[in-house]
Parts: structure tokens; C-alpha cells; sequence
């Protein structure tokens, strides 16, 4: 069996009609490339789509400020995906008068543009023989070729075996995007449809009863969860909203004055020191509930207070500025969904 032909004919058969499948836009490929790191396809088209809509191109990333992009980019996650790609985009327009590289060494100088991001659009935009190596891909070839180590250490094997099939075809871009496609849809991590799969007849996996131990499944350490206390700090029918810093977690997002709670400490200990802590005081406050967050390397269980604004001003080293809005204007402020969660639990008329 012809590996690359049999995975082509498959994808072309099925015909997977995704908003950027087809184009030729450098720009919109990269796009959709940087949208669909660690996020999975379902959730990335209507942003795509949106996004577009407001930023056709290049250009217009590169001029637009950067609480409008966090806002059209809310709730994708993994934040710094799209000041990069801002970043670049100003790079782009500056150094290489508006045309995205061509050159390798060129592109992948560019911030938040690493082996995959280079590969996905070089293969699909320029038609480059270049592998994609990916979860999904990882884990349709460890499969297809039984490797029974754990799948990092695998992937030079992978990528060459790749790098060998590639060369076979004269669409890159679609022999990558088949096997994502495969590994998506099929080749699932849990659960795969081998009776559909188009290259199960010489899939090593199968043959030897071990697609349920392949990849390896490698043992992780269980994520922390930690309590955490939120604060809606009313003032004037007005609510206190902090941005935090641009580096690190949820960088330029806004958010509610929030701090964890420590050891043999109670909830309402927690809310005094860590408003205090913020320069802040209040009157009197009501507990809102307990809200849950799953971040990709810990969890939080989030008490939200509403709190009656007594006196102070924001003081606080992981937050670049503060604003008391209306509550109405909150959907013109890139807010991340922990602290939406907590803004859901309190109505407009509450304040």
C-alpha cells in the first residue's frame, strides 16, 4: 500500500469543508494555523470567521489596538498567541514591505513562528515539502508503525519517515492536512474507527492488538487546584476592572481583583487580605458562589464576593492599569472567562 497515496485519495474523498481550506491568503493560512494550536478545529472556526471579518489582513492586525484583538481573540485562550502574532505582523510590514517571508530562516525568526506554524503554511501556502508534526500526526504514525516508546522521544523518527513520504506528492499542504484530518477524526485518542481508517490494512498498531498502548501514555502529575477569592468592587453603580500585565498568564486581559486563599484561612480572611493587599477597602460584602475554571496546568474554585467600595486605589504589580466601568460596557473590554464566570453571577439590576 502507497501510504501518501492512500491518505490523499482519502482526503480528497471526503472533501472536510473547513473556512480555510482552499485558501491561498498567506496571511489567512497563518492565521488559522496560529488559531489552531492546542485549540481544537470546532472552536476555532467562528473566531476564524469573526475575526476576518474585522481584520482582513495584514495590515490591519498590525494598526489595531491590542485590547481590540484580546477582545475578538476572548476565550480562544493561550493569549500570547495573538500578541505574537501582532508583533509579526508589525515585523512583516516594517522589514519586509507587507509580504509575509518566504524564507525559512526568515519566517521562523518571526515571534510565536516555530516548526509547526512554518511547516503548516509553508506546505499549504507555498507548496513547500516541509512535514507537520503535530498531536495528531504524532499519533497516527507511532500507530501506523507501532513505536512503543513514549511519543516525544519518537518524533525524529516520525518527522523522518514523514519527511520521506512528502516527497512522494505534489500537495504538500494536502498530504499534511490528511493526516490531521486522520488523526482528528478517526485515529482518535480514545475510541479510534479502524474500520474507517484508509490505512489500517498495514497498520502495525492494529495488526499486533496495541492501539490502546499507542502512544505510550506517560504517567503526569496530577494538576493542582487552588481556592481562590474574586472580588466585584461596586462604586458609584460602577464595578472595578485591572489589566494585567503584559507578560505572563492572560497577559493584557482584564479581570476582577482575585487572589488565592491560603491555608487555615477563612474565605472572607481571604477576600480582606488580598483586597488589602490591592490598596483596597470595603464596607460590607455578599457571597456570590463558587465558580470552577480549568486552565491547562491547574484549576481554580473561585468564591465571588460583591463588595460595597469604602476607600484606596489599585496597587498591585501584576496589573498595568484599572477602571471603574458601568457594568454594561463590559463586554468592550477583553475580560478572560474566569472572571466572566463571576460577572455572570451577578445581575445588571444588582448594582
Amino acid at each position: 500500500m502507497n501510504f501518501t497515496k492512500t491518505i490523499q485519495i482519502w482526503y480528497k474523498s471526503k472533501n472536510i469543508s473547513l473556512p480555510w481550506r482552499g485558501e491561498t491568503d498567506l496571511y489567512k493560512i497563518w492565521l488559522s494555523e496560529v488559531m489552531l494550536q492546542q485549540t481544537q478545529v470546532n472552536t476555532v472556526i467562528p473566531y476564524y470567521t469573526k475575526w476576518l471579518k474585522k481584520f482582513p489582513s495584514l495590515e490591519s492586525v498590525a494598526n489595531a489596538n491590542e485590547d481590540e484583538l484580546l477582545k475578538y481573540w476572548e476565550g480562544l485562550g493561550y493569549y500570547s498567541r495573538v500578541r505574537n502574532f501582532q508583533f509579526s505582523c508589525k515585523i512583516v510590514l516594517e522589514k519586509f514591505n507587507r509580504k509575509i517571508p518566504k524564507n525559512s530562516k526568515e519566517f521562523l525568526k518571526l515571534r510565536g513562528v516555530g516548526e509547526y506554524i512554518h511547516a503548516a503554511v509553508y506546505s499549504i501556502g507555498l507548496n513547500k515539502k516541509i512535514p507537520v508534526i503535530d498531536g495528531n500526526v504524532k499519533r497516527v504514525i507511532s500507530r501506523y508503525l507501532c513505536f512503543k516508546k513514549d511519543i516525544e522521544s519518537e518524533k525524529k523518527k516520525i518527522f523522518k519517515y514523514l519527511s520521506k513520504e512528502i516527497l512522494k506528492t505534489t500537495k504538500p499542504g494536502d498530504f499534511n492536512q490528511a493526516i490531521m484530518d486522520l488523526g482528528r477524526l478517526i485515529c482518535k485518542p480514545k475510541n479510534p474507527n479502524c474500520i474507517e481508517c484508509p490505512i489500517s490494512s498495514n497498520c502495525l498498531a492494529l495488526k499486533n492488538n496495541m492501539i490502546h498502548q499507542i502512544p505510550l501514555k506517560v504517567k503526569r502529575a496530577k494538576t493542582p487546584k487552588y481556592n481562590t477569592v474574586v472580588g466585584i468592587i461596586e462604586k458609584n453603580n460602577k464595578i472595578l476592572l485591572c489589566k494585567r500585565n503584559t507578560k505572563g498568564l492572560l497577559g493584557g486581559m482584564w479581570e476582577l481583583p482575585n487572589g488565592k486563599i491560603e491555608p487555615k484561612e477563612s474565605q472572607k480572611q481571604a477576600l480582606k487580605r488580598v483586597l488589602s493587599n490591592f490598596g483596597l477597602d470595603y464596607y460590607s460584602q455578599i457571597f456570590l458562589g463558587t465558580v470552577k475554571h480549568q486552565y491547562s496546568h491547574f484549576s481554580i474554585d473561585q468564591k465571588g464576593y460583591k463588595c460595597q467600595y469604602k476607600s484606596g486605589n489599585l496597587i498591585s504589580k501584576y496589573h498595568s492599569e484599572y477602571k471603574w466601568i458601568n457594568i454594561n460596557e463590559k463586554s468592550n473590554y477583553p475580560i478572560h472567562k474566569a472572571s466572566h464566570k463571576i460577572l455572570n453571577k451577578i445581575k445588571v439590576k444588582n448594582l
